[in-house]
């Protein structure tokens, strides 16, 4: 990998994770506010936050981490799901994993459970979801 390619996908890495950050906020915020303030289940309200936040991290990292200006946008949601659904059970596979076979506390595996989807997340991302970047 050369110079210049190395320090683009630092930089994508670095945007990749303060989108992440941002869209964990408004996932919370959008899910307070429905069920506190508007008393909507918490399973629904949890489910509205998730997409809503989905979204947002799916438009900011095609435009701003990505710089993406092309392809099929419907096509590429399509497949930044399919890559949220696929680390969605790693998650749980690794949260499992380091809880019960490696007896580590729920809240370290969380922490790696995280680290790993977050690489799943990033390099599907830019090598499936908005490939040739």
């Amino acid at each position: 990998m050369n110079k210049i390619s190395n320090n683009t996908t630092i930089r994508q890495f670095f945007r990749f994770c303060v989108v992440g950050s941002l869209g964990a906020s408004i996932n919370y915020c959008v899910f307070y506010i429905l069920y506190k303030v508007n008393s909507i289940h918490y399973v629904v309200s949890s489910l509205i936050g998730f997409f809503v936040s989905a979204t947002f991290i799916f438009i900011i990292n095609r435009q701003w981490t990505f710089c993406v200006r092309h392809g099929h946008i419907t096509k590429q949601f399509i497949y930044f799901n399919a890559l949220i659904g696929f680390s969605f059970v790693v998650n749980g596979i690794v949260i499992y994993f380091f809880t019960k076979s490696l007896h580590i506390i729920p809240e370290v595996s969380q922490l790696a459970a995280m680290t790993v989807t977050t690489i799943i997340n990033f390099s599907g991302s830019k090598i499936w979801v908005f490939r040739n970047v």
